[in-house]
């Protein structure tokens, strides 16, 4: 003689209990893909952000440079007080860019 499992292990039950599961992972499943976009997201958002001020700050130190180098040219006497506060502030900007670099990571 065959035994049959109970009622609640046929046919509906069954059928609605793995429904159930399937939709709570489901569920779960999209919450963590989402998790996991959200801090992709933020993470790009980092990278622009430290690629924004290494650019300003490549652009700022350009920019000492060659008003360095004109202010020299037309007064050599000058040129190492000139090379020393364009070296600080060179120092100040990269010291800044850096900073931040390590903040946001």
């Amino acid at each position: 003689m065959v035994m049959l499992a109970p009622d609640r292990y046929r046919g509906g039950d069954v059928d609605r209990r793995t429904a159930r599961e399937v939709t709570r992972l489901d569920r779960r499943t999209h919450v963590e893909v989402e998790r996991v976009r959200q801090a992709a997201s933020i993470e790009a958002a980092k990278v622009e952000a430290v690629g924004y001020v290494g650019t300003v700050a490549l652009m700022e130190t350009a920019h000492l440079g060659v008003v360095e180098a004109a202010l020299a040219h037309h007064a050599p006497h000058n040129a190492r007080r000139l090379q020393y506060v364009a070296d600080r502030y060179t120092e100040a900007i990269a010291d800044r860019a850096v900073r931040l670099s390590r903040s946001l990571s």
